[in-house]
């Protein structure tokens, strides 16, 4: 994997970042359904964090893929695959951060129709997977 060494200081400024954005998104997620629709302010913050917590992912990805000899990857989602078939991370972890890759171009590319209502559901889940995703990374550089 030695095609340019790997930023670390890159690397461990973007999970800290990332874990803030988790953090945060768990702060903002303890309302119910009803309380959470009438906030537009609250909707607003969690759909802002959603798309900062998956931009600092992609970043992640991004950076680690540009240091390997694989090629390009051709979609956000392929890169996590292209991840996984480093050995970086499990098939399953990885397919769990695909899918909220694919979240983000709905946030990004059509925020006018998004559903509030998801966007709840999604801030409900439970995001342990991204810290194990994080733990991850950490590996690889103590590699």
């Amino acid at each position: 994997m030695d095609k340019k060494e790997l930023n670390k200081d890159f690397i461990l400024d973007l999970i800290v970042e990332i874990e803030q954005r988790l953090s945060q998104i768990n702060h903002l997620k303890n309302i119910n359904l009803e309380d959470f629709l009438k906030d537009d302010i609250r909707k607003d913050a969690l759909k802002y964090r959603l798309l900062s917590l998956i931009e600092g992912l992609l970043s992640l990805c991004n950076h680690i893929i540009s240091r390997t000899d694989v090629s390009p990857p051709s979609t956000y989602a392929d890169c996590f695959r292209k991840l996984s078939k480093l050995g970086i991370s499990s098939d399953t972890l990885v397919e769990k951060i695909v899918k909220m890759i694919l979240f983000r171009n709905i946030l990004v590319h059509q925020y006018w129709v998004i559903d509030d209502e998801k966007i709840y559901e999604i801030t409900q889940i439970d995001h342990s997977f991204v810290n194990e995703f994080l733990k991850d990374i950490e590996q690889l550089l103590v590699k």
